[in-house]
C-alpha cells in the first residue's frame, strides 16, 4: 500500500477527541515543534504573525466572513498554523487545539472545497516523538538547502550548484517518504530552481527538470492543493519551461543584458548615469494583502472622492446581470433580483453560478464582492451607493432612486474600498486603487475618465485623469503612487507585479539619484488652497510622481529632471455638502529641477476667467461650458461643484478694459430647468449638465449660450466680482 493509499484510507477525526492523544511524548516537544513549524525568513515570519493575530481575533468574535477572507489571503500561513495546531494537540491533547483545528477545517472546506487540511492532520497524527525529531532535522536541512542555492548563485561554481541540487532532492525524498507532501513539493521545486539557475546544463539536467515539475504537480494533487496562488504561479513557470524544452531550448538561458543602466545626462558639466541600482542589491519581493476601508475618505482623484455622485456608475435594467466595465482584475458582475435585492454573480459564465447578496442602499457602504480570477474565487472591496428621490446636485434636486414598477432600473455608484498592503524596508505601505479598475500601482494618468465639466464644452468629451495613491507609514497624507520613493535616507524603485499580487522594490545607488527641491507657495483665499498638487517627471525618472502639498514649507525632495503640474484637488467641508474643484496643467510651464537647487512654484491669485470665443456670422457666441479659471503659474481650475461660475459677460474698447460695458450674465440652474436643458443636450450625463451655468436671460429658453453682435464687442471677456471659493475673478480680453 502506498502512502497515498494510507492517507485516503484514514477516517477523519471525530469532532470530540479524547482528552489526550499521546502519552509518551515529552513536554519539551512543544518547544521542538514551535522551532521548526514557523515560516522561514523575516517576510514570511511577519506574514505568519499577521495572519495568526487576525485569525485569532476573527475566531474570538466569530466573524466567519473575516476567517474566510484570511484563508483566501494567507493560505500558506494558514497551512503552517494548522500544522502547529495538529502538533499541539498530539502533544497536549488539549480540547482548545482540537476545536481550533475543526474550525479551520470547516472554513477551509467552505473557501477552497479541498481536503488538504485533513490530509495534513492524518499525516501529523501518525508522528510520534521520533517522527517529530526527524521532521525538525529535515526542516533544518530544507533551510540549509535553500541557503546552498544562494551561495551557488554568488560563486557561480558548478560544484556549489551540484551540492545544492543534491541536498534539495535528498530532503524532498525524505519528506515524501515521511508523508509531508507539500513540503516535499517545495523542495522538488527548489531542485528545479537550482537547475534553472545553473550556468551549465546538459540534456539529462533538462529532462530532470521536466520530471521534477511533474512530481511537484503530482504531490500537490495528492494532497488536493492546487488552488493556491503559489501553485498557479509555479504552474505558469513550469509551462514556460516545458515550452522551451519542446523547442529544443535550454531553460534558464537568457540573452545577455546590455552593460550599464540608465541614460547619460550632464547636469554639472560631466556625464553620469542615473538611477542605477545599489551594488549588490536585489529585487525584494513582498506579497500584497487585501483589506477593506472602514471609513469613507477623500482620495487624490476626484472620482475617488467622499462624494458618491463623483464615483463611476453601473446602470441596471430589469433583472439582467451587468458587468462592471473597466474592472481588469476579473469579471465582476452585479444583478438586481428585486426592488432592493442586489447580488454579485460569482461566475457570470456559469448559468448556475452562486449569487452573493450585496447590501446596497442610500448610505455608502463598503463590502467585499466575489468573482472568478484564474479559475478560482477571489474578492475585491467596493463602496456602493444608490441615490434617493431628492438628491441635490448643484442646487438642482434630482430623482436618482431605483425604480421597480413598469420600469425596473437602478443606477449604482461605486468606487474601490480595497487597500493592498505590504512592507518596504520596514515601513508599511498601503496602496489604493483610485481609478477602481482593480489594479494598483499604475502611473498617473493611466486611466482617463470622460468628463464634460472641465471647460472643454459640451460638443466633445474631455479626458479627466486619475491618480492611484499610496500611504507610507503612519502618514495621514495620501501620496500619488510613484515608481521612485524615498524611505528614510534611501531611494527605492517600486514595481507592482502579477496583477496586484506582489510589490517588488530595490534600493538605488544614492550617487546616481541627484536631487533638488520643489517648494509650493500659495497666495489667495484659503478655501481655494489645494489639498493635493501632483507633479510628475517627464524624462529619465518617468513614473516618478510627488505631491507638492505634502512637502509643506520645506518643499518636496525629488530626483533631478523636467516636471509638469499634472493634477490636483481642492475640497472644503464634508460630503455631500463639500465644495470641490479640480486642478489641471492648463497653461503652466514645465519645472526644471537641478541637483542641490530649490525651485519655487507660486500658485494662487490673481485668478482670471478663460473661455472659448466663437463667431457665427455677425455674432459672437459665448458658451459657459467652456469657462475655466486660470490662476498664477498658468494652472487650470475647473469642475467647480457645487459653486458653479456665475460670471458677467463684458465688452471693452481695448485690451486694458477701457469703456467696459455689461452685455449679459450667467447663473446656476434652478428647479425644473434641468428638464429643458436635457432636451437640448440629451447625450450629456445629467450629473455633468447640473453644473453648467445658464444664460440669466431665459426669454429664448434655458441655454448656456449668450450671443452678442460683433460690433458691440471689440474686445470681450467674462468676470465675477466674488466667487465663494476663489474670490475675485478677472477678465481675459479677447
Amino acid at each position: 500500500m502506498t502512502r497515498a493509499d494510507m492517507d485516503a484510507s484514514l477516517l477523519p477525526f471525530p469532532k470530540h477527541r479524547p482528552t489526550r492523544r499521546s502519552t509518551g511524548m515529552a513536554l519539551s516537544g512543544v518547544l521542538l515543534v514551535l522551532l521548526f513549524l514557523l515560516p522561514q525568513g523575516l517576510g514570511a515570519q511577519r506574514n505568519y504573525n499577521l495572519f495568526v493575530k487576525q485569525w485569532n481575533s476573527a475566531v474570538q468574535t466569530r466573524d466567519k466572513k473575516k476567517e474566510a477572507r484570511l484563508l483566501k489571503t494567507y493560505p500558506a500561513e494558514a497551512i503552517s498554523h494548522f500544522r502547529l495546531l495538529c502538533d499541539r494537540y498530539n502533544i497536549s491533547g488539549a480540547n482548545a487545539a482540537a476545536e481550533a483545528m475543526e474550525n479551520m477545517k470547516d472554513v477551509w472546506a467552505q473557501v477552497f472545497g479541498t481536503k488538504t487540511l485533513q490530509f495534513i492532520e492524518n499525516m501529523r497524527s501518525e508522528l510520534d516523538s521520533d517522527g517529530l525529531k526527524l521532521m525538525r532535522k529535515l526542516d533544518i536541512r530544507r533551510r540549509q538547502a535553500w541557503g546552498l542555492l544562494e551561495v551557488a548563485k554568488k560563486t557561480k561554481k558548478p560544484e556549489d550548484f551540484k551540492k545544492a541540487r543534491d541536498e534539495m532532492m535528498a530532503v524532498a525524498n525524505a519528506l515524501e517518504e515521511l508523508g509531508e507532501k507539500l513540503q516535499a513539493a517545495e523542495c522538488v521545486l527548489g531542485y528545479v530552481t537550482v537547475l534553472y539557475e545553473s550556468p551549465k546544463k546538459n540534456k539529462a539536467d533538462v529532462q530532470s527538470m521536466v520530471e521534477a515539475l511533474d512530481r511537484y504537480e503530482r504531490l500537490h494533487k495528492e494532497w488536493d492543493w492546487t488552488k493556491g496562488k503559489a501553485f498557479k504561479r509555479n504552474q505558469s513557470w513550469a509551462k514556460a519551461i516545458r515550452a522551451q524544452v519542446k523547442k529544443g531550448q535550454t531553460p534558464g538561458k537568457e540573452p545577455q543584458k546590455k552593460k550599464g543602466q540608465g541614460i547619460k545626462l550632464d547636469p554639472h558639466g560631466e556625464n553620469q548615469k542615473l538611477g542605477k541600482f545599489l551594488k549588490g542589491s536585489k529585487w525584494v519581493k513582498e506579497d500584497l494583502y487585501i483589506s477593506k476601508m472602514k471609513k469613507l475618505e477623500e482620495g487624490i482623484s476626484f472620482h475617488a472622492s467622499a462624494w458618491p455622485l463623483a464615483w463611476r456608475g453601473i446602470f441596471l435594467e430589469g433583472a439582467a446581470p451587468e458587468p462592471m466595465d473597466g474592472f481588469k482584475d476579473g469579471p465582476v458582475t452585479i444583478q438586481r433580483l428585486g426592488a432592493s435585492k442586489y447580488v454579485a454573480v460569482v461566475d457570470r459564465d456559469n448559468p448556475k453560478s452562486k449569487k452573493v447578496p450585496l447590501k446596497i442602499g442610500p448610505k455608502p457602504r463598503s463590502m467585499y464582492v466575489p468573482y472568478i480570477k484564474d479559475d478560482e474565487q477571489t474578492e475585491y472591496a467596493f463602496w456602493f451607493y444608490i441615490g434617493g428621490t431628492q438628491v441635490e446636485v448643484g442646487g438642482v434636486p434630482l430623482n436618482l432612486s431605483p425604480q421597480w414598477g413598469r420600469e425596473k432600473t437602478a443606477l449604482i455608484f461605486y468606487r474601490s474600498a480595497s487597500i493592498l498592503s505590504c512592507k518596504i524596508a520596514g515601513q508599511e505601505v498601503k496602496l489604493y486603487d483610485e481609478n477602481f479598475n482593480g489594479i494598483v500601482g499604475e502611473d498617473p494618468g493611466s486611466v482617463i475618465f470622460g468628463d464634460y465639466r472641465l471647460g472643454g464644452g459640451l460638443e466633445k468629451v474631455q479626458g479627466h485623469p486619475s491618480v492611484d495613491s499610496m500611504r507610507i507609514g503612519g502618514d495621514k497624507h495620501l501620496l500619488p503612487f510613484s515608481r521612485y520613493v524615498k524611505l528614510g535616507d534611501n531611494w527605492y524603485r517600486l514595481r507592482v507585479l502579477r496583477n496586484n499580487e506582489r510589490l517588488n522594490y530595490r534600493p538605488l545607488d544614492p550617487a546616481t539619484v541627484p536631487t533638488g527641491r520643489i517648494v509650493l507657495k500659495w497666495k489667495g483665499p484659503s478655501k481655494a488652497k489645494p489639498k493635493h498638487v501632483i507633479v510628475r517627471e517627464m524624462g529619465f525618472f518617468k513614473g516618478a510622481a510627488f505631491d507638492l502639498v505634502a512637502g509643506g514649507r520645506k518643499g518636496v525632495e525629488v530626483p533631478i529632471g523636467e516636471y509638469e503640474i499634472f493634477y490636483g484637488r481642492i475640497y472644503n467641508g464634508k460630503a455631500p455638502r463639500a465644495s470641490y474643484s479640480v486642478l489641471l496643467k492648463g497653461k503652466s510651464p514645465s519645472i526644471k529641477v537641478e541637483a542641490g537647487k530649490t525651485v519655487t512654484v507660486q500658485m494662487g491669485a490673481p485668478f482670471h476667467l478663460e473661455f472659448e470665443k466663437k463667431q457665427e456670422g455677425r455674432n459672437i457666441v459665448m458658451d459657459s461650458s467652456t469657462f475655466w479659471i486660470r490662476g498664477n503659474f498658468g494652472v487650470k481650475y475647473t469642475s467647480l461643484m457645487p459653486e458653479v461660475l456665475e460670471p458677467e459677460l463684458v465688452s471693452a474698447k481695448d485690451q486694458n478694459g477701457k469703456g467696459l460695458r455689461k452685455l449679459g450674465s450667467w447663473r446656476r440652474l434652478e428647479g425644473n430647468e434641468m428638464n429643458s436643458l436635457r432636451r437640448k443636450y440629451s447625450k450629456i450625463p445629467i450629473l455633468h449638465l447640473a453644473f453648467v451655468p445658464i444664460n440669466k436671460d431665459t426669454k429664448n429658453g434655458i441655454t448656456p449660450l449668450i450671443k452678442v453682435p460683433l460690433d458691440k464687442a471689440p474686445f470681450i471677456g467674462i468676470r465675477q466680482a466674488k466667487h465663494k471659493m476663489f474670490g475675485k475673478l478677472l477678465p481675459v480680453w479677447k
